[in-house]
This record gives C-alpha cells, structure tokens and sequence, in this order.
C-alpha cells in the first residue's frame, strides 16, 4: 500500500494558479501537432539564432523597457541581415527608397489635416 494512503493526515496536492490554462494549452498542441510544428520552424528559429549564433543569451540591463529597447535593436539587426540575405543589398536600398517616399507622402496627408506641415519637413531632413 502506497505511504500516501496509510498516511492518516493525507497528503497535499498543489496546483498552480494558472494549471487549468497550461492543461488546456496542452491539449491544443496535442490535438493541433503539425500546426505547432510548422509553428516553431517560423517563430523560434529568430530567438535560437540570436541566442546560439549571435550569443545574446541575457542582459545586463534592467526593467522591461530597457529591455525591450535593446532586443528592439537586436531584432532590428536581424531582420536587416536577414533582408540582405534574402533580397541583396542593392534590391533593398531600392526598396526602403520607395517605402520612405511612400512614408514621407502619407505623413505629408496627415500634416495637411492636423496642421503638422513643420513636423513632416523636419522629418524629411532627418530621413535623407
């Protein structure tokens, strides 16, 4: 007979806050496999890459907006090389080219609606 069962004052059995969410999570990926499968190959390939490629495996900052600060940049870093890699440097010079006319010509709508015209040119001369 177990040592639970001949124990007179039973035992305890504790249960997280969040169990019944992790259970249900559970039976999702469970009953979704390749869903989840195809999942991790897109959204964590970034975080191993950084993590084991680059070595950015902490931080030395603190608080969540230092933080987020700094992996801003380091994902920043990544999707440029990541852009290089896949379009060519020349191609994507190209592109930005046309997303900033594309940029500078939509904030030029809103500053003629909300009366911001200075603050469209100032950022023309910061993006050039």
């Amino acid at each position: 007979m177990p040592s639970a069962l001949r124990n007179r004052k039973g035992r305890n059995i504790d249960r997280m806050e969040y169990e019944q969410y992790v259970e249900a999570n559970k039976e999702r990926i469970k009953n979704n496999k390749e869903y989840y499968r195809r999942r991790a190959e897109i959204v964590e390939h970034p975080f191993g890459t950084i993590k084991r490629s680059w070595g950015y495996t902490y931080s030395r900052l603190r608080s969540i907006q230092k933080i987020s600060g700094e992996f801003g940049l380091i994902f920043l870093c990544y999707n440029i090389k990541r852009s290089v890699s896949i379009m060519g440097v020349q191609e994507l010079i190209r592109a930005l080219k046309k997303l900033k006319k594309a940029v500078l010509a939509f904030l030029g709508l809103l500053g003629r609606g909300m009366g911001k015209q200075p603050q469209v040119r100032q950022l023309k001369c910061l993006i050039a």
